[in-house]
């Protein structure tokens, strides 16, 4: 890139660590270890913190974050799934998948999966998936499989929210949020502006 964006975004850890080590899609989503340039020579960061980066100048992204607020250059493993141009400055023109037909199999397996936990067409639906990722196949589904297999195929495309929901694990703790939060907070408060401007419309509960 031509500019240099952002640094922020990254996955969080137990999520990365869904992901088998052998599943392509793993390298597909994410930028993790020492980094290179396009022509292989190392990143390196004149700039690195010597106490707090231990791995020396060389840019290494790890898993783990050491602490939520401020951390440290090398802590998270950072995103990739939609493509970067070879160029192409802060503003970028990645291309975004706003519906696949991946959602769709996916979708249909946990349908037939709700219906009936042991049907064998929902399991073949997940498998597929699993088969072109390069990992070993399900001999059965479980809810958790289900969710999952949801979270590692369609990363980044906007449904992660909807599911758990759906999956009942929305309010779950989390290692940013070590506590279940309330169930209300499954819905978004409306802003105060659009219930100045509508009398009829009511705060959800709990706002």
């Amino acid at each position: 890139m031509t500019n240099g964006p952002w640094n922020g975004l990254s996955v969080q850890t137990e999520f990365f660590y869904m992901y088998e080590e052998d599943d392509i899609r793993r390298s597909d989503n994410f930028l993790w270890g020492p980094q290179y340039s396009s022509t292989g020579e190392p990143i390196t960061d004149s700039g690195y913190e010597k106490d707090l980066d231990p791995d020396g100048p060389q840019v290494n992204f790890t898993p783990e974050f050491v602490s939520l607020y401020n951390t440290i250059r090398q802590s998270g493993v950072r995103i990739k799934k939609w493509e970067i141009e070879m160029g192409s400055n802060g503003f970028l023109n990645s291309d975004f998948f706003p519906f696949r037909y991946s959602d769709i199999m996916l979708m249909k397996a946990e349908i037939l999966w709700r219906m009936n936990p042991a049907d064998t067409e929902a399991l073949r639906l997940v498998n597929l998936f699993r088969a072109r990722a390069g990992v070993t196949p399900f001999t059965k589904l479980t809810e958790k499989d289900l969710l999952e297999e949801r979270g590692r195929e369609l990363f980044m495309e906007s449904w992660r929210r909807s599911d758990m929901i759906r999956f009942d694990k929305y309010n779950d703790p989390t290692i940013f949020k070590p506590y279940k939060s309330e169930e209300f907070r499954r819905l978004y408060p409306i802003p105060k502006d659009q219930i100045d401007a509508n009398p009829n419309l009511k705060q959800n509960p709990g706002y």
